[in-house]
């Protein structure tokens, strides 16, 4: 089980609750660490989910933005979970521990579980998606998030990670390979006019609860502007990664569900293959961007000859020659 890095008690937290009007507070418990660190509150008036910004991750602009987001397409029916105002209007806390300053975002709780992945979860998520993507077609925030999902977030930036540990531990041929198919998504993404909007980022069934066949999407902090088939197509890489078995048929639902509500453009799915690839860049730059979250233990051969081999997989499965 992992343990809360901040080591917040009852008493800590209980001041910063009474700022809100959801009634007294009742249990408080650390949930998990991921890129920000995620606790569940339950009071007399029910549950909630309190999270606390990673110093160094998220700036303050960066969360506005996403608070801006959410409210936006939460308007307009979006099933998400949504930021909660304090008795001041707040939606952004400051909050000091430890005399270390971070913010705080109150989120109303999604309910139920992580859903079972099938073809009816499928296309209600691929629905919800193209919701979040209808929605926000209008979204303006005057805050400023400090990146977009573009072709620098996604290719660039990993690589400046991924470069010198590849060097380190993989033959040559194999990091060449690797910049090459570098190369190759921003050459193919640079040629498309592909849809670009508001996006979720990271939308897959770990960010998702299921109550009564209503699921709720949860944890926007990868939103941003940017590529809306690369929003697509994580849904595609984690059935890769995750559901192989059931990759074919639940993509294709996933895809019906999307487009039962919003049509996706012929160079928006031309690119999607491209985006899965591109994906594995991107999370691999996470994971080495955040060691003090995700650990180095796979900073190795071994997982580093596995991410090279997902791309080798996918050039042959997507007929790509570079």
């Amino acid at each position: 089980m992992q343990q809360d890095p901040l080591n917040l008690l009852y008493k800590d937290i209980e001041p910063y609750i009474k700022q809100y009007n959801i009634g007294e507070l009742l249990e408080f418990k650390f949930i998990r660490t991921g890129l920000n660190y995620s606790y569940l509150i339950e009071t007399t008036n029910g549950k909630y989910i309190l999270r606390i910004y990673r110093n160094q991750w998220r700036n303050k602009e960066d969360i506005c933005y996403e608070v801006d987001a959410l409210l936006h397409i939460f308007n307009y029916g979006a099933k998400v979970s949504v930021p909660i105002a304090n008795l001041k209007g707040e939606y952004i806390k400051q909050i000091t521990f430890t005399n270390e300053i971070f913010y705080g975002v109150l989120f109303s709780y999604a309910e139920g579980e992580i859903p079972r992945i099938d073809e009816t979860s499928s296309f209600a998520l691929g629905e919800n998606l193209a919701e979040i993507h209808s929605f926000s077609d209008n979204f303006f925030s005057s805050h400023k998030r400090s990146y977009n999902i573009d072709i620098y977030h996604l290719i660039d930036e990993p690589m400046e990670y991924l470069s010198p540990v590849i060097s380190k531990y993989l033959p040559k041929e194999s990091c060449n390979l690797i910049s090459s198919i570098a190369n190759y998504i921003k050459g193919e993404l640079s040629n498309c006019m592909l849809e670009v909007g508001f996006c979720h980022g990271d939308l897959h069934d770990w960010n998702v609860h299921c109550c009564n066949n209503v699921y709720t999407v949860y944890d926007f902090d990868c939103c941003g502007f940017g590529f809306r088939a690369y929003d697509i197509a994580v849904y595609w890489w984690n059935l890769k990664v995750n559901y192989p078995k059931k990759e074919e048929a639940c993509w294709r639902a996933f895809r019906n569900g999307y487009e039962s509500k919003k049509p996706i453009s012929h160079a928006d799915i031309e690119a999607l293959p491209t985006f899965v690839m591109a994906r594995r860049y991107w999370l691999a730059g996470i994971l080495l961007k955040n060691p003090d979250t995700f650990g180095t233990g796979w900073i190795n051969e071994t997982g580093l000859n596995m991410f090279f081999t997902q791309l080798l997989d996918d050039l042959k499965n997507f007929n790509i020659s570079l």
